[in-house]
């Protein structure tokens, strides 16, 4: 009787599939059964009572035992989650956030968004599957609206949803509707996409890097006078180079002149005077979220890279230099500009500087190719 008490409003009010997988539904019964065993085991005790105290002192023992071992149990389950439960509270508040940061005017697309989290060696990473009982739940699968999860955790009311996609290779069980790879493309001219990244437990903003249309070219500031080919199937269009006090900001404008299965890496290089490399970042542009493999002709994608100045830095002229190669083979992808230049190594000079420790800044000097 009383599983059917517990179980009648999810069966009456609660999509069947929800009833069949959510068996936290049933966790009252748990509940009720508890008490019916600790009523039917403390019976005896009490109609003891009356037989003396050495008795009740007895039983009081016989019944703190078990409940010290449960507290203290407990007290450990729920120590040993804590970071668990952070960890997911900061991804729905980074959804949150970011809703309220994004323009109202245009729906919100959040892509491969994890259903849940779980911990794996000292790293907790999104899982494709549940590891006993230490999962910890983000957004439970189809059952609960984006658009609510944001309101309740502080964010807007606003046009909210999820979808993934396979082409972009999640590990784990990912919130939403599925979509291809085209799709996203057309997400991409008018809403606000938002790729989740594991690696930095935030969101990548595809929208403001990837552009899946012709039309879209790099800012007049950006702008290179003559654009620079790789292998004839990319085009280095702009560029913009911001030096800090301990980092160069480096953001590149390329053009997709044409698709390829291949994924380029980008090299950004400081060189000093004498030609040696002082410092560089390399990586899959926008921080591997857009791999070159997914572009296609026409697309115009926004890659930023920072280079960190090295401990021993120090005052000189020093050259900046771009460029693309195979991480597989290591080779590099010929860089030759429209105009029918050829650059050594195929690394293509953005800018020279002079730099000098007097103001803390760098004096920017002309760039090459500029």
């Amino acid at each position: 009787m009383w599983v059917v008490v517990c179980a009648l409003p999810a069966v009456l009010f609660v999509e069947p599939p929800f009833v069949r997988e959510g068996h936290r539904l049933f966790y009252l019964m748990s509940v009720g059964t508890t008490l019916l065993w600790g009523l039917v085991l403390t019976t005896p005790v009490y109609a003891m009572q009356e037989r003396g105290r050495a008795i009740l002192a007895v039983s009081g023992v016989v019944v703190a035992i078990p409940v010290l071992l449960l507290v203290g149990q407990s007290s450990w389950f729920i120590q040993d989650r804590i970071a668990d439960y952070e960890r997911a509270s900061l991804l729905v508040r980074r959804v949150a956030q970011t809703a309220a940061e994004a323009p109202p005017d245009r729906e919100l697309v959040y892509v491969n968004l994890p259903q849940f989290i779980a911990p794996q060696g000292n790293h907790l990473l999104t899982s494709p599957k549940l590891y006993g009982f230490r999962e910890v739940w983000t957004i439970p699968g189809p059952f609960t609206a984006l658009e609510d999860l944001i309101r309740v955790n502080g964010g807007p009311p606003r046009r909210a949803r999820g979808v993934f996609v396979k082409a972009l290779k999640p590990y784990w069980l990912p919130y939403g509707t599925e979509i291809t790879l085209d799709e996203l493309r057309a997400l991409l001219r008018r809403d606000v996409v938002l790729l989740f990244d594991p690696e930095r437990w935030d969101f990548v903003n595809l929208s403001a890097h990837w552009f899946p249309s012709a039309k879209e070219s790099p800012p007049a500031e950006a702008r290179l006078s003559d654009a620079v080919l790789f292998g004839r199937r990319i085009a280095l269009e702009g560029a913009q180079v911001e030096w800090g006090t301990t980092t160069i900001r480096v953001v590149l404008w390329w053009r997709s002149l044409e698709s390829t299965d291949q994924s380029y890496t980008v090299f950004t290089h400081l060189y000093d005077a004498e030609g040696r490399l002082v410092a560089q970042h390399d990586g899959i542009p926008v921080e591997g979220a857009v791999p070159t493999s997914l572009w296609r002709a026409g697309d115009l994608v926004r890659d930023v890279h920072v280079i960190a100045f090295p401990d021993d830095f120090r005052p000189g002229r020093y050259t900046l230099a771009v460029g693309m190669y195979n991480r597989a083979t290591m080779e590099r992808l010929p860089a030759i500009s429209q105009a029918g230049r050829t650059f050594e190594a195929h690394r293509v000079p953005l800018a020279e500087w002079h730099y000098s420790r007097g103001d803390g800044k760098p004096r920017q000097q002309p760039s090459p190719g500029r």
